[in-house]
């Protein structure tokens, strides 16, 4: 990895006037983050609950000093601008290249290759790759799911693309390739997102190498469903999958722990010291270190957590303290760096930065 260089991250505006104030209040209803004035003109309603960001910053802080558990990350050591909105997924490769894609929440599908130098992400290919998530094989080739999402294309390079899985009538979510170069898929019906009904069908699809299909998953050993909204998928080095569930428009969520074999392990909804119903879990992204440790970002709280393979939290990092907010997409490079991609909260405005980070776990 590059030579450490830190830089702050810009101010963050008002969510009605986009002016560079000082935040002083959130709409805990609306998720809006409001300056003293439009507090009083603009978002007087009675039905909504607003409370001090100075506040939410003590409780948040508070309730992670409770839990007694350590640090994730021991030190910023670099970080990138970008002119994304969002940074919706991110993905290192050897020598410091970087595939990452904007944040489709905002509209914008830029997808891109860089490479990460000592001051600056070098953009080295842009391509004409719209998806929600992707990955990338053992070739180099860019695995997604075009609209609509009924199959994966493997896009080289040179800017040859050929189908290799078609899910249909499913619709492909979540894309993961194993380091053996199995893939793995998360799926759902075409029916609505949520609620979930009895008649909801929501799987997660192993294939070989070769791209056949070896197991799907849908049910656990009680025949409860083991998924609502399958968003990201890792895996560790004993084959254990770990699925990112979303489970409402709100991105509420929890981690899936699984055994190759489908057996559910573990469901992680955060600590309840620290996750509660003012605080929900928001998962975004997962990734997973050498020695199997698992990461989570934890957006709208401005946190990373790290599980064991048992689901245990065994470390927790309020990354508001290093300078780093709304972490979404997380990546651990071959030198065990973590890559985090961030979003911001002005979806016009705002841009995302890239953050690399020295982990103690």
């Amino acid at each position: 990895m590059a030579t450490s260089f830190i830089k702050a991250q810009s101010p963050i505006q008002c969510q009605l006037c986009k002016t560079d104030v000082t935040l002083k209040w959130k709409c805990t209803k609306c998720e809006l983050f409001m300056c003293e004035n439009c507090k009083i003109t603009k978002h007087s309603s009675e039905k909504h609950r607003v409370i001090s960001v100075k506040d939410i910053c003590k409780d948040i802080s508070g309730r992670i000093k409770s839990l007694n558990l350590p640090e994730i990350v021991a030190s910023v050591f670099n970080s990138y601008d970008t002119d994304l909105h969002g940074i919706g997924k991110v993905l290192c490769n050897e020598d410091d290249i970087v595939f990452f894609m904007g944040n489709c929440d905002f509209g914008k599908h830029k997808f891109i290759k860089g490479k990460l130098l000592k001051a600056s992400l070098k953009v080295l290919l842009n391509y004409d790759i719209r998806c929600m998530d992707f990955s990338v094989n053992n070739k180099d080739e860019i695995l997604f799911a075009p609209p609509p999402g009924k199959e994966i294309v493997a896009a080289s390079a040179s800017g040859t693309a050929k189908s290799i899985v078609h899910a249909s009538p499913m619709v492909i979510l979540a894309i993961h390739t194993t380091k053996h170069g199995e893939l793995i898929i998360g799926m759902r019906d075409q029916g609505q997102k949520y609620p979930i009904t009895e008649k909801s069908s929501r799987q997660v699809a192993i294939f070989d190498a070769e791209y056949k299909r070896k197991s799907v998953f849908e049910f656990d050993s009680t025949g409860k469903k083991l998924f609502n909204y399958a968003g990201r998928i890792a895996t560790d080095s004993n084959y254990n999958v770990y699925v990112v569930d979303w489970m409402d428009n709100e991105l509420r969520g929890q981690i899936i722990g699984m055994n190759k074999s489908g057996y559910k392990n573990f469901s992680y909804t955060g600590h309840p010291l620290f996750n509660t119903d003012d605080v929900p879990l928001v998962p975004m992204d997962i990734a997973v270190t050498s020695n199997d440790v698992i990461i989570i970002s934890d957006r709208n709280n401005h946190t990373l957590h790290a599980l064991n393979p048992q689901g245990e939290l065994c470390g927790i990092q309020l990354t508001q303290n290093i300078g780093i907010i709304l972490p979404y997409s997380l990546s651990v490079d071959s030198s065990g760096f973590l890559v985090i991609g961030c979003t911001s909260y002005n979806g016009e405005d705002d841009k995302a930065k890239m953050f690399v980070v020295k982990l103690l776990v």
